[in-house]
């Protein structure tokens, strides 16, 4: 587990399931106002509990912050496919207070012991949560400003990290060559217009809760409302090409959404 400070939160952070590559190692995320606790998730939930929690990576409590992820932003090929992601620690860079998730990843088609440490920027919510954002830190940190309606507007990949899926390899078992894999989270389309609307595989409303340029924003899709932050930052692909992206939490879940 691992904690940090920020914004008159305690945030703690734990690592569910366990660090094999199909162990469905994850992060999730509580916070309290105090720091001994009582540390809760957006629903309530508490941080502990009286015993052992057997195969705790499937249940509801805490929210993951992030999960295996498939679309056109990258990663693009399946050797370099983030699954079981954990061991987390969280740095805060001195020069401008920006606070960075590192972590330990293994990827979908490598060995059962192979792995990496990743980064990815935390971003604040407007409801005092912490969003990851989408894709990897490459040096370019989520912009302050210049956030409108007409530059946030378009066609979005939309992904949620189901708390209770993680990566079981290819879903026939006996073939070790197929690409269709369990536990692999992949994206529906939407599209964000300049007049509040959302349309497509989930339809609702979405604004921009500032009108000083920031990117706090709002959506609500199928009826829950998220909160977070939109960000422009490159993909994992097509040579780091910038695009809109946003980083949300609602009903207890995070998500991602990509341009495309």
């Amino acid at each position: 587990s691992y904690f940090v400070h920020r914004n008159g939160w305690w945030y703690l952070f734990m690592a569910y399931g366990w660090l094999g590559r199909t162990g469905g190692y994850q992060i999730r995320l509580f916070r309290s106002r105090n720091l001994v606790g009582p540390y809760v998730d957006q629903n309530g939930n508490p941080a502990i509990s009286n015993g052992e929690i057997p195969d705790n990576q499937t249940k509801d409590t805490g929210i993951r912050l992030t999960s295996s992820v498939k679309w056109s932003g990258g990663p693009a090929d399946d050797d370099t496919v983030e699954v079981s992601q954990g061991h987390n620690s969280v740095l805060t860079r001195g020069s401008d207070g920006r606070l960075f998730l590192t972590y330990h990843t293994r990827f979908i088609d490598r060995g059962d012991e192979d792995y990496e440490t990743h980064v990815r920027e935390l971003l604040p919510t407007d409801d005092g949560w912490l969003v990851a954002a989408p894709y990897e830190y490459t040096g370019t940190k989520a912009a302050d400003t210049k956030y409108d309606a007409k530059n946030v507007a378009g066609d979005y990949e939309f992904v949620i990290h189901d708390q209770r899926t993680s990566f079981k390899g290819p879903k026939k078992v006996t073939d070790k060559h197929s690409t269709d894999y369990r536990g692999v989270n992949k994206p529906v389309n939407i599209t964000l217009t300049e007049d509040g609307k959302v349309t497509g595989d989930k339809t609702g409303t979405w604004k921009l809760d500032k009108s000083d340029g920031t990117g706090d924003m709002t959506i609500t899709l199928d009826g829950v409302e998220y909160h977070g932050a939109f960000d422009r930052l490159p993909r994992d692909k097509d040579d780091r090409k910038v695009e809109m992206t946003f980083s949300v939490i609602g009903d207890n879940l995070c998500a991602w959404a990509s341009q495309k």
